[in-house]
């Protein structure tokens, strides 16, 4: 039986996940005891960071934009329009905070675009905001990878 168990990392002071095999198991029961385990580990260890790198988007690149999201989303998610996302780019470039993916969302909350990082960098981003930035009615979102060392150095803003 070939099973993979996905568990935290770290490497080069960034967060990240790794895939691990899980092939030495003598039968299911063994392996839901140690997926539970270790799940329960990943997620105790998992909510933490999410949290702390939430707190650092807050404070340290969020700060003075209005956010868009109003409750039809998780509070943890927050969505600005064109003008206040290009801020956060700016933010996110100056502290090393990468850009993963960002979601397109109507102000109908239906999901109009989805880009995963292609490249390197914040053109990317750039390009998609100037897709859409004279629709007044589209709001941003994304997924961020906040390295330790920008935690560890954050700047306060408030």
């Amino acid at each position: 039986m070939n099973r993979t168990f996905i568990g935290p990392v770290e490497r080069n002071n960034k967060r990240a996940c790794r895939v691990v095999p899980i092939t030495a198991m003598t039968d299911d029961k063994d392996l839901v005891d140690l997926e539970g385990s270790l799940f329960d580990l990943l997620m105790q260890d998992s909510s933490i960071d999410l949290l702390e790198k939430t707190a650092f988007m807050q404070k340290s690149v969020f700060y003075g934009l209005p956010d868009l999201n109003t409750g039809y989303d998780s509070p943890l998610i927050s969505h600005f329009d064109a003008n206040a996302f290009s801020q956060v780019i700016e933010r996110c470039e100056l502290l090393g905070v990468r850009i993963i993916g960002v979601e397109v969302f109507s102000n109908r909350i239906e999901l109009l675009d989805v880009e995963i990082s292609p490249e390197d960098g914040y053109e990317w981003v750039r390009r998609l905001v100037h897709l859409y930035r004279n629709n007044a009615d589209v709001s941003f979102s994304a997924t961020y990878d906040v390295p330790n060392d920008a935690l560890n150095s954050s700047t306060e803003h408030g």
